[in-house]
């Protein structure tokens, strides 16, 4: 791939992007500028991101999509 490219851009500038308003490189990643300082959404709700195992009665349910 490398070798194909030089030979097709050989021709071509150099473009350089520009960055977008509001977004900011902190550590070698991109950001947008209000959550660049770590404040971004870690989840949606109030409840306990740890995964509960499901019921008895859940888990026959979600079995029984797989019978039909």
């Amino acid at each position: 791939w490398l070798d194909f490219m030089s030979v097709a851009l050989k021709k071509q500038p150099v473009h350089t992007l520009e960055v977008p308003e509001r977004v900011v490189q902190r550590a070698g990643e991109w950001y947008f500028e209000e959550f660049a300082s770590g404040a971004g959404i870690n989840r949606l709700s109030g409840e306990d991101p740890a995964p509960k195992a499901p019921s008895d009665e859940e888990r026959r349910g979600i079995l029984d999509l797989f019978k039909r």
